[in-house]
């Protein structure tokens, strides 16, 4: 892993237009395949090639040109109720896409950006990923879908595009989580 760059000053114009070693990132896949080694050894779940372009949902339109993934895989739980994980390693700044049912929907993309400037150090990349894996593996992700709206659940709090006040999206995802929602839902139970 690498220190965060920028720690003690603020980047300069010019690093926010260049990625000067894109290949730092290929760290965040490594990471990925030990994450699918544990799973595989402790028998929750197993590794699978993802046929065709399953990925290309995970990436808003304006992205689809410039796609080009390096490696695409599913991580299977061996239990049916949970949810599957595809990873999608891409050329883009080197790093991920995650997601996470079958059809998946977007879990994380890291980077988020891959310029040198947004650089905040592999120490806080690894935990991201660490944080998104363990969401799914351990059943706290949820995906709810009302129209062009999207509520996202995690471990650690919610995200959200949409205006929603904070009571509603979280009465979304208890609806959401405990079977009683009216929208699209992705959300499953532990691998474990």
């Amino acid at each position: 892993m690498w220190p965060a760059p920028y720690a003690d000053r603020m980047p300069s114009e010019v690093e926010y237009s260049r990625c000067l070693d894109p290949g730092k990132y290929q760290v965040l896949h490594e990471r990925l395949q030990l994450w699918a080694a544990v799973v595989v050894k402790a028998g929750l779940g197993r590794v699978e090639a993802a046929q065709g372009a399953v990925w290309r949902d995970l990436l808003p339109e304006r992205d689809l040109r410039a796609a080009t993934p390096t490696a695409t895989w599913w991580l299977r739980p061996s239990s049916t109720s949970a949810l599957p994980l595809l990873v999608v390693a891409h050329r883009q700044e080197g790093g991920v896409w995650m997601g996470a049912g079958d059809p998946a929907v977007p879990v994380v993309r890291l980077p988020v950006c891959g310029c040198d400037a947004c650089d905040d150090g592999g120490a806080l990349l690894a935990g991201e990923l660490d944080d998104r894996v363990l969401d799914v593996l351990g059943g706290s992700f949820t995906h709810v879908r009302l129209g062009d709206a999207r509520v996202v659940g995690v471990a650690d709090g919610w995200s959200t595009n949409s205006d929603l006040a904070g009571q509603d999206v979280e009465r979304l995802l208890a609806e959401a989580r405990s079977g009683r929602s009216p929208h699209h839902v992705v959300h499953g139970t532990p691998w474990g």
